[in-house]
């Protein structure tokens, strides 16, 4: 299980209807290979982003330590939270 915000639910409906075999990938890089952090790194132009902010530093791993800390904040349960980072079974 997967929990996923609500805006997402259909892209990912969308990509599983279009997907050839369960075993397929659901999201590809643009021809069609595996997802590579180099990838991501072009796609959403991370180096130009954050040199921007002033963060070079920043990894986008960084990002998901700050959205697992804050999201008990506001009630999200912390077996849920270790769930979500696959800490916890």
């Amino acid at each position: 299980m997967v929990p996923l915000i609500e805006e997402v639910r259909p892209v990912v409906v969308r990509r599983l209807d279009s997907v050839a075999a369960p075993q397929s990938r659901l999201f590809t890089e643009p021809r069609g290979g595996r997802l590579s952090t180099a990838v991501l790194r072009g796609a959403t132009h991370w180096d130009e982003v954050v040199t921007k902010l002033g963060h070079e530093h920043l990894r986008r791993h960084d990002l998901r330590h700050t959205g697992l800390t804050w999201m008990p904040t506001p009630g999200c349960p912390v077996r849920m939270v270790l769930r979500i980072a696959s800490h916890g079974r």
